[in-house]
């Protein structure tokens, strides 16, 4: 699930430069065993991965003394310096707007990572399926915006009955 599943303050080391390595190794190693099966649809890269409102600021407070964070870290510091223009921001520079932002730059680089060690591992007419996407992803704009750039299929876990609220549909549609 999608709930401080991550040890480093529930943030993803998606901007690494060996997560791509490990993207396409791993998806070497799951995806060959259906290659060419006429049973398989797509592939989920993951399920309910972590994209709270509080992102941009998890980023920027990760202990980055810790080298699996270097890189998450010095993402999130160059990333809010070009959004504000600000050469020295801080965490108090965050805005609800610049954490949207920020989440749909981290899911873009996700979705993309994933997107290319896929394509690479040559899995034919197979969809890409993303993550599932829950709680307040649903309606989140960044979130839906990259996930729309890069899935083939969005799919959502809506929890709480059958008959979601139409804005979260909205959303889902309009991004």
């Amino acid at each position: 699930g999608g709930t401080d599943r991550f040890a480093h303050n529930n943030t993803m080391n998606v901007f690494d430069p060996d997560f791509a390595s490990f993207c396409e190794r791993h998806y070497a190693e799951v995806v060959a065993p259906y290659k060419g099966s006429d049973r398989v649809l797509g592939f989920y890269s993951d399920n309910e991965l972590p994209a709270n409102t509080d992102m941009l600021y998890r980023y920027l407070t990760v202990d980055y003394t810790e080298p699996i964070n270097a890189f998450s870290y010095a993402a999130a510091w160059t990333w809010l310096k070009r959004a504000t223009g600000n050469p020295n921001p801080s965490v108090n520079d965050i805005t609800p707007e610049l954490s949207e932002e920020f989440k749909a730059f981290i899911f873009d680089t996700y979705f993309a990572v994933v997107t290319d060690a896929l394509n690479k591992v040559e899995c034919g007419d197979y969809m890409y399926l993303g993550t599932r996407i829950h709680n307040e992803n649903e309606t989140s704009e960044g979130y839906l915006r990259a996930a729309g750039r890069h899935l083939d299929i969005i799919s959502v876990n809506l929890y709480g009955g059958m008959e979601p609220p139409a804005d979260t549909i909205e959303s889902i549609y309009k991004y």
